[in-house]
């Protein structure tokens, strides 16, 4: 008499076989080499010192080859300067140039601004400039009565000062802000009627 095997065993290998083939396939896949990639990146300022995953690569502007495909992460620094770290985690595609653009670094320098103004104690507004896309963006805020000093300001930012006192026409002032102080001194008009 012939024994035959159970019909849930003979399932049961069919399945182990064709999870076994699934997976090595799979890994055999995850093990190729994939082809490197490149990365392109820049600074402004330039000059700025570059790692790439903990490791030195240079100073932008900069491009670097045989980048393994993969998630990475890229440390822009100015060392003895007063910009903050850069840091970003990125991926780089086989047989590819990602470009990470121009990254603007960020000062850490701030300076102050004396505002000073004939008639004195005239209200001084004070508002950072933004240009995007051809807008400009102008809030400004009041910060006290002239003659007036406002510090942490950061440098390398347009500022907009508005100097008002009633009965006097109104001064508007941009500027750009310095290393340590600036002074801004104006004589308001009387408004004629």
């Amino acid at each position: 008499m012939r024994r035959f095997l159970p019909l849930w065993k003979v399932v049961l290998g069919v399945f182990i076989i064709a999870l076994t083939a699934t997976h090595a396939s799979a890994f055999r896949s995850r093990t190729n080499v994939s082809t490197p990639g490149m990365v392109r990146i820049a600074s402004d300022p330039p000059g700025a010192s570059v790692e790439l995953d903990n490791l030195n690569v240079g100073v932008t502007p900069l491009t670097i080859g045989n980048v393994r495909p993969g998630f990475h992460i890229i440390r822009l620094n100015k060392y003895h300067s007063a910009y903050a770290e850069y840091r970003r985690r990125f991926f780089v595609h086989p047989d590819s140039t990602t470009d990470l653009g121009t990254i603007q670094l960020v000062s850490t320098l701030t300076g102050f601004l004396w505002v000073g103004s004939i008639p004195p104690g005239a209200t001084v507004f004070l508002g950072e400039v933004n240009r995007r896309g051809g807008r400009r963006d102008r809030n400004l805020t009041r910060r006290g009565r002239s003659s007036l000093f406002i510090g942490g300001l950061k440098v390398g930012k347009t500022y907009r000062v508005k100097v008002r006192r009633e009965g006097f026409q109104d001064k508007i002032q941009e500027y750009v802000q310095g290393q340590g102080g600036m002074a801004l001194f104006v004589t308001l008009n009387p408004v004629t009627r």
